[in-house]
């Protein structure tokens, strides 16, 4: 994990490791990852097992980041958020061309 100083918990700078991070850039820990995981109320069975699946590959000490386009490791952190009008009662739906969805 770095700080927001580019340094690693354990003090050392890692600027030539490809999974580096731009010194202005949040790491969150795998136990705050975790963490956030656990407060993910599943909807149904399947998401149920994604975020157990989830969980066991945080634990498991892979590498959580991409460090290469497109797919380099192949299993890694992404963003999706969804865009909910409660009033009306809509959601925003949109493709992401690139992944594919």
């Amino acid at each position: 994990m770095t700080s927001p100083r580019g340094r690693s918990v354990d003090g050392n700078s890692h600027s030539g490791d490809q999974n580096s991070r731009p010194p202005h850039h949040y790491e969150p820990s795998r136990i705050e990852l975790a963490g956030l995981l656990k407060e993910v109320e599943p909807w149904d069975e399947l998401e149920r097992t994604h975020l157990e699946t989830a969980a066991e590959w945080i634990a498991s000490g892979a590498p959580l980041y991409r460090t290469r386009k497109p797919d380099v490791p192949p299993t890694h952190l992404v963003v999706y958020f969804v865009v909910l009008d409660e009033w009306r009662g809509r959601m925003l739906l949109v493709a992401h061309r690139k992944a594919g969805l």
